[in-house]
């Protein structure tokens, strides 16, 4: 591993969310542009034949042909404030922060002699030598994160995780009720039919007044998300270049 190996992890976490965020914004104003897209199509489908591109003003004529469905489709996701590209994008940032958090211990596991020692101390049993296999270390992870569990508290739990790591990623009382909720949606849109209820609202109780119904992210919510699991990631980077496994 190159000598900044505590930090890879953190960063493609970084990267990915912001490219997830680029990723919507342009889906959202491609969408713009398909809602009105027969009249353009139309007019090129009639104007190619004057500079003799016929291929380009069949290919026109071929897609205002389907531009009405196409419309019609982009004109419901802007009708419902782009939930669908939000709950699908929600649920690919959160998985970044999984991988993130599992890519990270097991970077440390897999580079940092007196890891594996350490999990003995607190209780995780292994007869691992030093350097373990990328299948020891992810098993060994899925060891330390049922033992540092909170049950129904993401956030606790990866505290836990970290701090035995001696990293840290502060947040805010208001930043960890949003990131629990997070989790729990994510949870209901994976595992649970897109529904929201009672196991999701006992983790995250901002969630309580929509048990029941179908998830739904709105534009907002989804910025809301998105800057809280941001900042959480970026604390954690800090941490990482701050530790004593990063280089100096």
């Amino acid at each position: 591993m190159p000598p900044g190996w505590i930090i890879q992890a953190p960063s493609a976490c970084v990267l990915f969310i912001g490219d997830e965020m680029r990723i919507s914004a342009l889906l959202m104003r491609s969408l713009t542009h398909t809602e009105h897209a027969q009249p353009i199509l139309e007019f090129v489908a009639r104007l190619a034949p004057r500079f003799g591109d016929r291929k380009a003003s069949a290919a026109a004529r071929r897609l205002a042909g389907e531009a009405p469905f196409l419309e019609d489709w982009a004109r419901e996701l802007r009708e419902s404030d782009y939930a669908v590209l939000n709950a699908h994008s929600l649920v690919s940032i959160w998985g970044a922060v999984e991988t993130c958090v599992e890519d990270l211990a097991v970077s440390v596991f897999l580079n940092w002699p007196h890891a594996l020692p350490a999990l003995q101390l607190i209780g995780v049993k292994h007869s691992l030598q030093f350097p373990p296999s990328e299948e020891q270390a992810h098993a060994l992870y899925g060891k330390l994160e049922r033992r540092m569990a909170a049950p129904g508290d993401i956030v606790e739990t990866y505290a836990g995780v970290l701090g035995h790591l001696e990293l840290d990623a502060p947040v805010s009382a208001s930043d960890a009720a949003i990131l629990r909720e997070v989790n729990a949606l994510r949870n209901c849109l994976l595992h649970r039919g897109g529904r929201i209820d009672a196991r999701a609202v006992q983790a995250a109780p901002t969630l309580a007044g929509q048990e029941g119904s179908a998830v739904r992210v709105s534009s907002a919510d989804y910025l809301r998300y998105h800057e809280a699991v941001s900042a959480w990631v970026v604390a954690l980077l800090s941490s990482a270049t701050q530790s004593k496994y990063f280089p100096r």
